[in-house]
């Protein structure tokens, strides 16, 4: 290779080496944990991640939002953990979940729930709420049945159990064995949920209560809340404008609408004229006025006719002469009346009245 080759390629390695050093020297790998947003299942399920270490461990977990297994007991012992299950059960439903308890299952209930607040009486256990003091922050250290050493648990301090029977207070954790099984209160559980399932030494509890167990059912709650609670929990804003309008149109329902038609009292009489005057501005308006008129023009002419058949032989002003004189009117009102331009609500009006003057055999009626 020549030597200015050589060169070139040793400048390059040069400049690269140098490029390399740099971005050594300049940047530092580190990581970071970024909290993303919790998937559709662990939003809907807070044990999910509780479920997943019980399985990790070999158990058969089975995670419910209903019911069920409070209502009808499971045919195979386990571990049974309520951590909101609804109202509480009757007292056959208690008796029936006790009696799989003493075959040997394990179930564990929360205090201050609605489903343990018949449990709790039958056990003789209540729950004491306690003002928070400072360092409330800072975990519990308990004693589990059995395992030698002491747990840190995030209890809520602020909830206690006081077993009547003993006279004890201050407890978190209480197990109750019945036949072949245990029942255990806690004062709380959201210690399990899953934001808190990894702290402290929450995760060696939940193993410590499915020890023996070979399946376990986790039941986190009894459905979705009711309509309106999830609309005030969504959309708060929404909720507060519909009732906001619905407050403004009952106020508009209240307010007068229109001119005051003054007190009530007796209706004042109207005469023929004054009928006959509203009618015809309202046909006039609806342009219905000169076909009646035509009709009760012909049928006048046509009365006459019948009446009198020699007048079907006359001229026209020959017969208005004829009327006017049988009918005791002049001959221009006839005129007017039968074969007149009618140019305004007015003219309609006193067409009207000549036409019911001009009616045959009203003669004897004509002052």
């Amino acid at each position: 290779m020549k030597p200015a080759a050589l060169a070139r390629w040793g400048l390059l390695l040069a400049l690269a080496g140098g490029l390399v050093w740099w971005f050594l020297g300049a940047y530092e790998y580190r990581e970071r944990e970024v909290r993303g947003e919790p998937a559709v299942e662990a939003r809907r399920n807070p044990l999910l991640a509780a479920g997943r270490f019980l399985r990790r461990r070999g158990l058969a977990v089975e995670g419910v939002s209903g019911r069920g297994p409070l209502l009808h007991p499971p045919g195979r012992n386990g571990l049974l953990l309520v951590h909101h299950a609804g109202r509480s059960l009757v007292p056959a439903r208690r008796k029936a979940l006790l009696d799989w308890v003493r075959r040997g299952g394990h179930l564990v209930i929360t205090a201050g729930t609605d489903t343990g607040a018949g449990m709790l009486q039958e056990l003789g256990v209540r729950l004491q709420r306690q003002a928070r003091e400072e360092g409330d922050g800072c975990p519990v250290a308990i004693d589990y049945p059995g395992f030698p050493s002491r747990l840190q648990i995030a209890f809520d301090p602020g909830r206690q159990l006081f077993d009547e029977r003993l006279g004890t207070e201050g407890h978190h954790l209480l197990r109750y064995p019945r036949g072949a099984g245990v029942v255990t209160v806690l004062s709380d559980s959201a210690f399990l949920t899953n934001d808190a399932i990894g702290e402290y030494d929450h995760a060696l509890l939940l193993a410590l209560l499915a020890a023996g167990q070979e399946r376990a059912w986790l039941l986190y709650g009894s459905g979705i809340p009711p309509l309106p609670a999830l609309l005030w929990q969504k959309a708060p804003q929404l909720v507060a404008g519909v009732l906001l309008l619905s407050l403004l149109f009952l106020w508009r329902l209240t307010r007068r609408s229109g001119p005051s038609l003054g007190e009530a009292g007796e209706p004042e009489s109207v005469g023929i004229g004054e009928h006959l005057r509203v009618a015809a501005a309202c046909l006039w308006r609806i342009d219905r006025g000169r076909d009646m008129l035509r009709a009760s023009r012909h049928a006048v002419e046509q009365a006459w006719l019948r009446r009198h058949p020699a007048l079907g032989r006359l001229a026209r002003g020959e017969r208005c002469e004829r009327i006017a004189g049988l009918a005791g009117l002049p001959p221009a009102a006839v005129e007017r009346a039968l074969y007149g331009e009618v140019a305004a609500p007015q003219d309609y009006t006193a067409i009207t009245r000549l036409l019911q003057r001009l009616l045959p055999g009203q003669e004897g009626q004509r002052g």
